[in-house]
């Protein structure tokens, strides 16, 4: 098709001369071409010239950058007869230009997606640019191929529609990179969920025998006065109360993954939970004290008690192991009008801010607690278990001074009666 040139006008005659000009035959527009106007007939002829030559220029550089392009770039009229083909569309679609020039681009276009091409045509009719549009077309060997396309209006020199250049381009690498990381994340999916029903399934069985044993160890406890033997038998309770807390957490893990960590909710008063798992917690860690900051009158909240309290006894048990060096741990229940906020005080080792981030991601372990035992997993519970009832838990600490632990929970609406 012609090249349209838009330019400056010189004396009238030369510019109507110069606009009728057919120069060569591409699927490319040159948008401006500039003629200095210069005085005398002899200098016409010169800028006429002058003027063929850059289209000239132009041309070639332009018909360069379409011949050694990847892409396919192929243009069309409003009927969807192909008008130029570059060889790049040879490459992807294994025609030569002679075999597709004045064929219907849909053989290109697979049955099942013709209505495709006349969608496309509608919005180009409209002067509406179709941009990125992926989808299938087939080569001389009908090979399927993963394609994105572009495609944009073609205006002649008074601004009307006359048809469609295109650019398609091989997305293949692409799609099969994406089809792949596709299928791996699937087989990782299924990977963990294997996992998860291996560990329900042995923390099942492992629950079993450990209370089978904790059983044993209290009538042998009762069998026998010496002292030695009772020391031995306190031990070993301690490790199986270890045990059962570990294997209740990955039971839980699995059940928080599965979304299937059920709530048994009621109402109760949160502050005489709070001085209960108090009293229990000063026998089982008797090197610290415990400080309550009570509120002088209760608060009561809609929640599952024991799912509660075994956020508390995370929290508190926490307190004690990571702060060795100090023996007092403070509680302080706060009120507001909606809500009730729980926090526990050390002045332990402490945590970073890059510690605080991931402090309740499941299985971290903090740098330097080696040495304390765990899972990694009770603070992630503690955060699903408050989260699930509607509330907010948070950390705030200074390394080597202080760590405080907290929580929110919605009040429960209680009447009057």
């Amino acid at each position: 098709m012609p090249f349209v040139f838009r330019m400056v006008p010189v004396d009238g005659d030369l510019a109507k001369s110069l606009f009728k000009q057919n120069v060569g035959s591409c699927c490319c527009l040159i948008d401006l071409v500039w003629v200095v106007p210069i005085m005398g007939t002899n200098d016409a002829n010169n800028s006429v010239w002058q003027t063929f030559e850059t289209m000239e220029s132009r041309q070639a550089f332009l018909s360069a950058i379409i011949e050694s392009s990847d892409d396919a770039i192929i243009s069309k009229d409003l009927k969807g007869i192909i008008t130029s083909w570059n060889r790049g569309a040879e490459g992807i679609f294994g025609y030569r230009e002679a075999e597709v020039i004045g064929k219907p681009i849909t053989i290109l276009i697979p049955k099942e997606r013709r209505k495709e091409e006349d969608h496309i045509l509608r919005q180009i009719r409209k002067g509406k640019k179709v941009d990125h549009f992926q989808t299938i077309r087939v080569n001389k060997a009908g090979t399927r191929i993963p394609i994105s396309l572009t495609i944009s209006p073609i205006k002649d020199g008074d601004g009307r529609i006359i048809g469609a250049s295109k650019i398609a381009r091989d997305i293949s690498v692409e799609v099969n990179a994406r089809h792949q990381a596709n299928q791996l994340l699937n087989e990782l999916r299924a990977a963990i969920a294997h996992k998860d029903k291996f560990i329900a399934l042995a923390s099942h069985e492992l629950k079993t025998p450990l209370t089978s044993i904790y059983g044993y160890l209290q009538i042998i406890a009762k069998k026998t006065q010496e002292p030695i033997t009772q020391k031995f038998i306190s031990k070993a309770t301690d490790q199986v109360e270890k045990l059962e807390t570990l294997v209740g957490q990955l039971l839980d893990v699995v059940r928080i993954g599965a979304d299937k960590l059920l709530l048994n909710k009621e109402m109760f008063g949160l502050g005489r939970l709070v001085a209960d798992t108090i009293n229990v917690c000063t026998y089982t860690f008797p090197s610290h004290t415990f400080h309550l900051e009570s509120l002088e009158s209760e608060v009561y909240i809609y929640a599952d008690k024991q799912r509660i309290e075994q956020v508390l006894i995370n929290l508190l048990s926490n307190a004690v192991k990571y702060s060795p060096f100090s023996d007092m741990v403070h509680i302080r229940l706060h009120r507001s009008p909606s809500s009730v906020t729980l926090s526990v005080l050390d002045s332990g080792i402490g945590l970073t801010a890059d510690q605080q981030l991931k402090l309740f991601t499941r299985f971290y372990r903090a740098e330097g607690v080696e040495k304390i035992q765990g899972l990694g997993l009770g603070l992630y519970l503690c955060k699903a278990i408050i989260e699930r009832h509607g509330g907010q838990i948070g950390v705030k600490s200074e390394p080597g001074s202080y760590t405080e632990f907290y929580f929110t929970l919605p009040l429960a609406h209680v009447s009057n009666s």
